[in-house]
């Protein structure tokens, strides 16, 4: 397995437990590379809430990895 891709698997495998089921039907996880999460929302509304939650969101990821993986999470507007 490439370097990196076991650690994209935990982090998109613990985005349901750390966000919730409201959040992961409007926000999906797309790449994680160098410890930066970037996700793509469905409406600009989750993107501009998200980004506010940034910091908590990121505390519960590393919480349900087990480790401190996500150093940064950036949201934008996708095509979900």
């Amino acid at each position: 397995m490439p370097k990196g891709l076991g650690d994209e698997t935990a982090v998109f495998g613990a985005w349901p437990k750390a966000v919730g089921s409201d959040v992961t039907r409007h926000a999906t996880p797309v790449y994680f590379k160098n410890g930066i999460l970037f996700v793509e929302t469905r409406h600009p509304m989750w993107t501009s809430e998200l980004t506010n939650k940034r910091h908590l969101i990121q505390r519960k990821l590393n919480e349900a990895i087990g480790k401190e993986m996500v150093r940064e999470i950036h949201f934008r507007l996708g095509r979900m």
